[in-house]
């Protein structure tokens, strides 16, 4: 989407305060017929500029001279000045377009505006061009003036480039050929020019202003938009692509736009609103003698609280639904029994709601014994969204207690089964160092101890209303070689296992290193006829959270509990789960266990070490932000802990060059953009390379990238399908079409095609990742300021290329996020 303007010129321009000297025509004709030349001062030539603003945005034009009333805007080729904002949203009625017109000399550096011309776009959403010829400007004062502007604006709506180019045909086919009628001058932030470090600078600055009044041109970039659109549709050897090949190329743009608006399908940090509804009607068979409950509803950070029911153990709630209702203070009491459930299962569930429902309450301090349950209706949907009224009357026989109404998710068997849980963790490796470097100093003295480090931590594992938790260990390396005994029911109703890693505070409350969740679902199958129950590893799990740099401030700490996109590699833990049936006759004496003195696991299921070498290219750094300041900025890349620099290492490296970081580049202004900025790496593009060891885990990755290659190809053929079902195609061409698509999701291997949900089947997560993450960092004035995670698979190189990442060896926009 994009709001193209094209400025032709504007006219009838009689500005009192501007000295212009003209040459009177009759007396030079009366007195003589050789041509008159008179020579107009450098300090009084007349200037225009134009000042276009939408949506916040300004934009600059040249400085053009004015001659016979007249400043004309078109350059080179009779071409005009094109001003091009690209568009997050569609136009709306709203919308307005305000151009405005400043003129001054050289003498007088100060500007002063004498036309105003603004315009409602609501009319443009439906022509798509509208051409104003000739249309009057207004003074500061909103009164008309003689002023008159020639302009054309063009609106280009959603995917219309990518539909006119794929159907070749259409009422607007027109819009898409305007690209070609003008030149494509004055991109928005402006051409980047080639930038080259001299002493003769400032020389060619001072020359360059002297003579800006001086060309006729609107622009004088050498390239222009035009260039490389004519190249658009060749490869690298000057050849033009095929149909295919330009389509994966519309394709790209398209996914292109939706990332910068951080709108893309799958991203698992997306931000979203969620309403959660949960309506508790009443209790049955609560434990426990006068008794006084009530229920507490807790979502996240949020709590709501029922009222107190007196000496009660079967107490309803329900009866008026006002009685719910949120209070800002709890009294910190035991809790008798405990549901809990993933939102997520409930999200999944048909129409998205559990609607009277018997969930079977569990006492945490003993698990085997009868709690009793709770009769509960529940749904969740997305914000503005309609939602399934689960708060409605209903009879005397729906509120009896039955069996078959026990809370269970319609696809898991009726009958859930006890299990125990066994999660060993044998070690950890690469943690960071959980205190300043002045108190790991005075530690180490007051220890005296040359061994010791400023880390003691330990695993704290939490499923369902079950917490467990490991020894401490010193080091960065701790070895704890012990197994916490968990019991469950499987299917799980919670699907989510927490596992946080800490470190044991002497004085202040324990910090969180790194937490992660595994999906139960993941490793396991529910299918009698092929299922087993939970399994992992043994296998390192990378850890991930806020910087590894130790600081007082907790700002960041929530990205080590996981709520976020966690922004720095903190090292990796080695574990595995195990699971067996257990007899529901023992449940009631079984609680959480721990087991020490594990052995490590033997060498041999641990495949040999590899070393892996991660190497990039920056070609191009730009829209930096003005919030940064008149600082240096430099880049780096790292792979777990290869590649990363701490403080220390960090200013070293800047008198001493490291693989991984690029030099310090000064910051340049954009043209006709002052909130944004860019780095001078026209000509000398950076490199960064750096090595990291670990297990070789390579047919973890070719599996992941077949599954991704699959699953883009059927996107790419689906989408032609859908495109071709919107134009003028017969039915038998869909139709052969469509059974392509239906024998190659036949003939994927491992049941995929049989899957209901393909893309679920083919874009899962995996459980145990082959190598760390990547990360690139912006750093300015030696601080971590912007960051971009990437997926390790995607750029992997392999000689099939099947199995070769989907982003290998490709040029790439990333867009960084700030930390």
């Amino acid at each position: 989407m994009a709001l193209t303007i094209f400025l032709f010129k504007v006219s009838n321009i009689d500005d009192p305060t501007i000295k212009m000297n003209n040459i009177d025509e009759d007396d030079d004709q009366a007195t003589s017929d050789i041509t008159t030349v008179k020579f107009v001062p450098e300090e009084d030539i007349p200037l225009l500029c134009a000042k276009i603003k939408f949506r916040g945005i300004h934009l600059w034009s040249n400085n053009i001279r004015i001659r016979n009333r007249t400043a004309t805007f078109i350059a080179r080729g009779n071409k005009p000045k094109k001003f091009n904002f690209n568009l997050a949203t569609m136009l709306v009625p709203d919308d307005k377009l305000r151009i405005e017109f400043y003129t001054f000399n050289s003498k007088k550096k100060r500007k002063k505006l004498i036309g105003v011309f603004e315009i409602v776009l609501e009319g443009l959403i439906e022509s798509k061009y509208i051409d104003l010829q000739e249309e009057l400007l207004s003074d500061p004062n909103n009164y008309l003036t003689e002023y008159s502007v020639q302009l054309k604006l063009y609106y280009t709506p959603p995917d219309i480039d990518e539909q006119m180019a794929v159907l070749g045909q259409g009422e607007n086919s027109a819009l898409v050929d305007w690209k070609s009628m003008f030149d494509d001058e004055g991109r928005h932030g402006g051409h980047r020019y080639r930038h080259i470090h001299s002493k003769h600078d400032s020389r060619f600055k001072k020359i360059r202003s002297k003579f800006i009044g001086r060309t006729d041109d609107a622009d004088t970039d050498s390239y222009s938009d035009s260039d490389f659109d004519d190249n658009a549709n060749t490869n690298n050897n000057g050849q033009p692509l095929d149909e295919n090949a330009q389509k994966r190329m519309q394709y790209n743009n398209i996914e292109l736009l939706e990332k910068s608006l951080g709108r893309f399908i799958g991203d698992p940090y997306e931000i979203n609103e969620w309403q959660v509804v949960v309506h508790v009607i009443q209790a049955r068979d609560l434990p426990g003698l006068n008794i006084n409950p009530y229920i507490i509803v807790h979502i996240g950070d949020q709590k709501k609280q029922t009222s107190v029911h007196k000496s009660s153990n079967s107490p309803y709630f329900g009866e008026v639904h006002d009685e719910v209702r949120i209070i800002s203070k709890f009294k910190d009491t035991t809790p008798i029994a405990i549901f809990r459930l993933d939102v997520a299962t409930v999200y999944n569930e048909k129409e998205h709601s559990f609607e009277r429902r018997w969930a079977q309450l569990v006492n945490p301090e003993n698990l085997g014994a009868q709690c009793g349950h709770l009769l509960v209706s529940m749904s969740v949907t997305q914000h503005g969204l309609p939602t399934k009224n689960v708060i409605n009357e209903a009879g005397q026989e729906d509120d009896e207690f039955n069996p078959a109404k026990t809370l269970i998710p319609a696809a898991m068997p009726r009958t859930l089964f006890p299990v125990q849980l066994k999660v060993t963790f044998f070690s950890a490796s690469e943690l960071p160092e959980m205190m300043t470097d002045f108190l790991a100093t005075v530690s180490k003295k007051i220890l005296q101890s040359n061994t010791w480090q400023p880390v003691d931590s330990y695993v704290e594992v939490s499923y369902n209303t079950m917490k467990a938790t490991t020894d401490d260990r010193n080091g960065t390396t701790p070895v704890w070689g012990e197994a916490l005994y968990l019991v469950g029911r499987f299917p799980p109703l919670i699907r989510t296992m927490k596992v946080t890693l800490k470190d044991r505070a002497a004085i202040q409350q324990d910090r969180i290193i790194s937490s992660f969740f595994i999906d139960l679902f993941l490793i396991s199958e529910s299918n009698p006829s092929i299922g087993f129950l939970p399994t992992l590893g043994p296998t390192w799990m990378f850890l991930y959270g806020s910087l590894r740099e130790y600081t007082i401030n907790k700002e960041q700490d929530g990205l080590s509990e996981g709520m976020g996109e966690s922004i720095c590699y903190k090292g990796r833990i080695l574990m595995s789960i195990e699971c067996h049936p257990v007899n529901s006759e023992n449940t009631t004496n079984m609680n959480v266990q721990k087991e020490s003195g594990i052995q490590f696991p033997e060498a041999h299921i641990f495949p040999m070490k590899r070393t892996f070498i991660l190497f990039g290219c920056i070609y191009d750094v730009t829209m930096i932000d003005k919030v940064f300041g008149n600082s240096t900025i430099c880049f780096e890349l790292s792979i777990g802990s290869s590649g990363y620099l701490n403080p220390n290492e960090l200013a070293a490296a800047f008198h001493k060059p490291v693989s991984s970081l690029t030099r310090l580049y000064p910051r340049i202004p954009i043209d006709n953009n002052k909130d944004h900025y860019r780095l001078p790496i026209d000509l000398q593009k950076p490199i960064l390379f750096t090595k990291y060891i670990f297990h070789d885990y390579i047919y973890r990755i070719a599996l992941s990238n077949r599954l991704k290659r699959i699953s883009q190809h059927l996107f790419e053929r689906i989408r032609d399908l859908e495109l071709k079902m919107n134009s003028k195609v017969s039915n038998e061409a869909l139709m052969e079409e469509y059974r392509k698509i239906e024998e190659y999701v036949h003939a994927l291997p491992c049941g995929c095609g049989k899957s209901a949900d393909i893309s679920q089947a083919l874009g899962t997560i995996p459980a145990q990742p082959a190598l760390p993450d990547i990360f690139l960092w912006m750093i300015c004035d030696s601080k971590r300021v912007a960051y971009a995670r990437l997926p390790p698979e995607d750029v992997f190189f392999n000689l099939c290329q099947g199995e070769k990442g989907l982003y290998n060896g490709c040029v790439q926009t990333i867009f960084l996020k700030v930390c």
